[in-house]
């Protein structure tokens, strides 16, 4: 007896248009993927900020002054490099910081888009890295994202530092794009005593795109920035690292 088997495959037409419509599948799919996972990036830099914030408020009521740095002076026993996050120093820093007494974990410090994960690295920041004005610069980890930025290997810009500018005619230097009134700028430095609410604690460049080199680099995407009344912006990344510390928050 002869049986009919009507079983056929897939014709190319057929093959060819699964494949197209999987194609447009992915490329909607996968842009969206991407664009949620780098603001759950964004979201926790600026939880951690915010965190960061509040210890900086503590310690100003602690000690009537603001921490020198945000993280914590790399210390040096014997040749070894003691890890961010295992904080026993052989001697007192001569900068004095937020870890471990105010900010319990080192991760706190870490922007997710960071590409430095080792808390035991570091950088020899001398004389970039400045925050004490003293000349000598001092080493930091560079797992620490928010008290400095690393651009290249050896471009190293300052985030946080109580002082900025020595007098108001000095706000004029401090990079392009100087504000129309230098004695408001000028106040809102941590070195004061009482600066106002909107002085820039600290911003993440972690989050912007960089493109081109030297004279021809551009920037892109958005920053955090923490003032200091605990509450972070997210801002445009060309006005941040143009403004830097003088950045005002967006109600102004």
């Amino acid at each position: 007896m002869r049986i009919l088997n009507n079983r056929r495959g897939f014709s190319l037409v057929e093959l060819l248009t699964v494949i197209a419509i999987i194609a447009i599948l992915a490329s909607i799919i996968f842009p969206v993927m991407s664009m949620v996972s780098n603001k759950a990036r964004m979201n926790k830099c600026i939880t951690q900020l915010h965190q960061i914030g509040l210890a900086v408020q503590m310690f100003k009521q602690d000690n009537r002054k603001y921490p020198d740095i945000l993280g914590v002076e790399i210390m040096h026993s014997g040749g070894n490099i003691i890890p961010m996050d295992q904080p026993s120093p052989p001697a007192s820093p001569r900068a004095v910081g937020l870890f471990p007494e105010y900010v319990k974990a080192a991760r706190m410090y870490h922007c997710p888009n960071s590409k430095f994960l080792d808390p035991t690295t570091y950088i020899q920041a001398s004389p970039a890295y400045d925050p004490l004005g003293d000349g000598q610069g001092i080493d930091a980890y560079s797992y620490n994202s928010y008290d400095f930025m690393i651009y290249g290997e050896n471009d190293i810009r300052q985030h946080y530092t109580k002082s900025w500018a020595a007098t108001p005619a000095d706000v004029e230097s401090q990079g392009p794009g100087a504000p129309s009134d230098p004695q408001r700028d000028y106040e809102r430095q941590l070195k004061f005593k009482t600066p106002p609410d909107n002085t820039v604690i600290t911003w993440c460049s972690w989050h912007e795109v960089y493109t081109g080199s030297g004279a021809s680099l551009t920037v892109s995407g958005r920053a955090p920035v923490l003032f200091l009344d605990g509450h972070v912006d997210s801002l445009q990344a060309p006005e941040v690292e143009q403004y830097r510390w003088r950045t005002l928050p967006k109600k102004e």
